[in-house]
């Protein structure tokens, strides 16, 4: 920048701001400061204008005044370019005289119709200071020291062309659905619709109200866009919400949905390595997201199952031994702790598999069946098949590879009602 004034064509052009860099011993001259001030104007700019949007923040009230005038109350609005638009003092308006986008009158004065009343940003030069230069550069010059950030009241002949923006009906529809599916997202939904752009409006100027000279009838509402302040959109929120809590009241409550119990955790959880006294009292602690029958609990080996194996590596293992286990505390229904007999082995792995068949495993409440489908092991449905039903078996390398910590996070499921298999693994000691 060679001057204070940003001309609006950068202001309009999404491009990349600059800043000064200092260092010891840079030159500071004229160019320097008016980067510094360039640089934070034109960002609070893009801000307002990117995140506020144009229009009237307060104030700026338009009514009547003596001999067919206006008067424009102080307040503040933002243009569609970002500028801040501050009237600080009422200004009197002819609304039957149009005028230039200066502000100045312009052409013959209007005798009836409409006209629009409009505050555009606008910068003047303000203490005017000699400045010396060379002879060659044709001597002594002046230069305001001062620029200051003003605005100017334009009357044109005629209403807008468009009101502020609204949504469309397509728009609303896409939004606000008559009969939503289950799985719609307002949040997706409102960005599809809306589409939002980086680009400014061509109209710089705010439009603050538009008058019938035949009757001095003012309309502030109509074509007059504002911006409303976080507190305002706030208390807007509270008086919804509140209409909401009047209109909810009268109805029931709806029923809260349905869902399959699934499993939120284990103790020892997958892949974890538990202490070697583990192998002295075997216990495995199931967490659900809901209470189970205790029909279901007290008979797991319809639904839960465990083998222990050795893994020396190298190809090297051992048969898988089923681990049968009995309930040893329901705790509430949600967490029940399950015991097994002692183990006489030393480093080993345990491989934990279970099935939402019904009705060895529902929910208390509901008596649906559990949701388990977990892949806490690479194994595949066949290969978890192929242990269930065995006390002792015989695993080839492939299966035994796979008990290691599969893709799954838990809590458990698919979304559908029973199903198999929750496979999941923990070791005891150190194992190779």
């Amino acid at each position: 920048m060679t001057g204070p004034q940003i001309p609006e064509s950068l202001l309009r052009t999404m491009r990349a701001l600059t800043r000064n860099n200092y260092y010891y011993g840079k030159p500071l001259d004229a160019r320097s400061f008016q980067l510094e001030q360039c640089y934070g104007t034109e960002s609070r700019w893009l801000r307002n204008r990117l995140t506020l949007g144009k229009g009237v923040v307060c104030g700026l009230r338009v009514v009547p005044g003596a001999d067919g005038r206006v008067v424009v109350q102080p307040g503040v609005a933002i243009d569609g370019l970002g500028r801040e638009i501050l009237v600080p003092a009422p200004v009197v308006v002819d609304p039957a005289q149009p005028t230039d986008p200066t502000g100045r009158p312009v052409g013959d004065r209007l005798a009836d119709g409409e006209v629009t009343v409009r505050v555009c940003y606008a910068e003047c030069a303000a203490e005017p200071t000699a400045v010396s230069v060379s002879e060659c550069a044709g001597g002594d010059t002046v230069v305001p020291g001062l620029i200051v950030e003003s605005f100017v009241v334009v009357v044109t002949a005629g209403a807008p062309d468009e009101r502020p923006p609204a949504l469309s009906d397509a728009q609303r529809e896409a939004i606000f659905p008559a009969d939503p599916a289950a799985d719609f997202d307002r949040r997706i939904a409102a960005e599809q619709a809306l589409a939002v752009t980086c680009e400014p409006p061509a109209e710089t100027c705010v439009v603050i109200a538009t008058i019938d000279l035949a009757t001095g009838a003012v309309d502030e509402y109509t074509y007059r866009p504002e911006v409303f302040s976080n507190t305002v959109l706030f208390q807007l929120i509270a008086a919804l919400a509140a209409r909401v809590d009047a209109c909810c009241a009268e109805h029931e409550p709806p029923e809260p949905p349905v869902t399959s119990p699934r499993v939120v955790a284990t103790e020892p959880a997958n892949a974890e390595e538990a202490p070697a006294s583990w192998a002295r009292e075997p216990l495995l602690r199931v967490r659900f997201d809901q209470q189970m029958s205790d029909q279901s609990l007290q008979d797991p080996d319809s639904w839960l199952r465990l083998w222990w194996f050795q893994d020396g590596g190298h190809g090297h293992f051992t048969d898988l031994q089923r681990l049968k286990v009995v309930l040893a505390d329901p705790g509430d229904g949600s967490d029940p702790l399950f015991k097994g007999e002692e183990v006489a082995a030393e480093r080993f792995k345990v491989l934990v598999e279970m099935r939402g068949d019904s009705p060895n495993i529902v929910a208390a409440a509901t008596g649906l069946e559990l949701d388990p489908e977990y892949a806490g092991t690479n194994l595949t449905v066949y290969q978890a098949a192929q242990v269930w039903d065995s006390d002792v078996y015989t695993p080839d390398e492939d299966f035994v590879q796979a008990i290691t910590e599969g893709p799954g996070t838990l809590p458990s499921g698919d979304g559908q009602t029973g199903g198999a298999f929750f496979t999941g693994f923990f070791t005891v000691g150190p194992v190779n």
